[in-house]
């Protein structure tokens, strides 16, 4: 084992006796607000924390942890992607100057394999101030492929909390990311609450009432279906039942 496993455990041990448990989140100071965000239902959450406090407020929700990222068959839907580990793998946290090394040198394996979400959905940055490097280093390794030449990344909204923000605007237009060749404007927003943010998110409420690990288990088996069995010959489906699914009138194209 690496010398550095001993602090990890410790680390973890730590921050997993301070992290509130499922049954204490409607007595927490921010409990209405927490309720709004789980009423978001976003379709899938990249973190760089390590606890396990969002895996309480969005029940169902699989965490996907560390370089597992790289590996895992992205269904899109109802997932927790821990870029920086989790307290309950220690060994996968980056915490160390080697870690940090490490996890730059894998960081644009871990962004190309979440661009498609990156780019298709409307993405929404809480809990990291402006200028932020982990946030920065993500939005540059998105901006060089779906920038363009105006390099505005249009569905990345910024939101920065505030405690005072009577001398500055609530809504800024755009913040910059990055120097010279990798800058990048995103949408900004600055807040000193997040109710009206979290409102406006859950309005479309996409995942609804939807039992978010049965549809990633769908979704999961589909994409079995299309990769490896059917290419295999291993599954048996009766053409003309689905043919006659896509000519009824109650099918709906996407």
């Amino acid at each position: 084992m690496h010398k550095s496993c001993f602090l990890k455990h410790l680390v973890c041990h730590e921050i997993a006796g301070l992290t509130p448990k499922k049954s204490q989140l409607a007595k927490l100071p921010l409990g209405d607000e927490l309720k709004l965000l789980r009423a978001t239902h976003p379709h899938a959450i990249i973190t760089t924390n390590y606890d396990n406090f969002l895996e309480q407020i969005f029940e169902g929700y699989e965490p996907i942890i560390g370089e597992k990222v790289i590996r895992y068959n992205l269904n899109m839907v109802g997932e927790i992607f821990k870029i920086h580990g989790s307290t309950d793998e220690p060994t996968t946290i980056v915490l160390t100057a080697d870690d940090y090394e490490n996890y730059r040198q894998k960081k644009k394996y871990i962004t190309a394999k979440l661009l498609t979400y990156l780019a298709e959905h409307p993405v929404f940055v809480f809990g990291y101030g402006f200028g932020d490097p982990n946030v920065k280093e993500i939005i540059e390794d998105v901006g060089e492929i779906i920038g363009g030449e105006e390099r505005l990344i249009a569905n990345i909204f910024y939101v920065q909390w505030q405690s005072d923000i009577s001398s500055i605007e609530k809504l800024r237009e755009e913040y910059v990311v990055g120097t010279s060749e990798r800058q990048y404007r995103v949408r900004a927003i600055v807040a000193d609450n997040f109710d009206w943010i979290y409102r406006a998110i859950g309005q479309e409420r996409e995942l609804g009432s939807i039992n978010t690990r049965v549809l990633r288990a769908v979704a999961s088996r589909m994409y079995k279906l299309i990769r490896t069995d059917i290419p295999r010959k291993q599954f048996e489906v009766d053409y003309n039942t689905l043919e006659g699914v896509v000519d009824s009138e109650k099918w709906s194209a996407p």
